[in-house]
């Protein structure tokens, strides 16, 4: 990076292991106190549908909800069809307790790749939401996975116990 290069008087091929990965990585400033105009440099750097994913990150980590949407909802314009965005809004509007959103989103996101995780979320907030069926559905997924196997029988044992109270 420029700055190592200004302040130690590193050149290229002083650290060729360093350098390479450098090749296939970036390094952003994550933390919750960026101020608005530091997130700007970084998405106005980086221009592409991940910078409006990290943006909305941060947003979220600020408990600003309007803008972490707005920026993720951006990310989704400029990159349709891509699992990590709708995992990211999906996870936003689960925490917000949006769950028929969330519910949408996660299921866009299993069009692109069926995981655990993402099988595991929806489990939670059918859970949440009393449908239970479609709940154990999702949990049998999440296990036939091999994804978080305790918390979802965790999940399946609440379950049972809640519709024996409705019986």
């Amino acid at each position: 990076q420029p700055f190592y290069v200004s302040e130690f008087g590193y050149k290229k091929g002083d650290f060729p292991v360093t350098e390479k990965i450098s090749e296939h990585t970036i390094a952003l400033p994550f933390y919750n106190r960026l101020a608005d105009d530091d997130i700007e440099i970084v998405v106005k750097e980086l221009k592409k549908k991940h910078a409006y994913i990290y943006l909305g990150v941060l947003y979220f980590e600020q408990q600003n909800w309007g803008l972490a949407i707005e920026s993720f909802n951006k990310s989704s314009e400029l990159g349709k069809n891509d699992f990590e965005i709708y995992m990211a809004l999906g996870q936003l509007h689960l925490d917000l307790n949006m769950y028929d959103d969330a519910i949408e989103l996660f299921n866009e996101a299993l069009k692109f790749q069926n995981n655990g995780y993402t099988q595991l979320m929806l489990g939670f907030i059918h859970m949440e939401q009393k449908n239970y069926d479609l709940a154990l559905e999702a949990l049998n997924h999440a296990i036939a996975m091999d994804t978080e196997v305790e918390r979802a029988t965790d999940m399946i044992n609440e379950i049972k116990l809640a519709k024996e109270d409705i019986i």
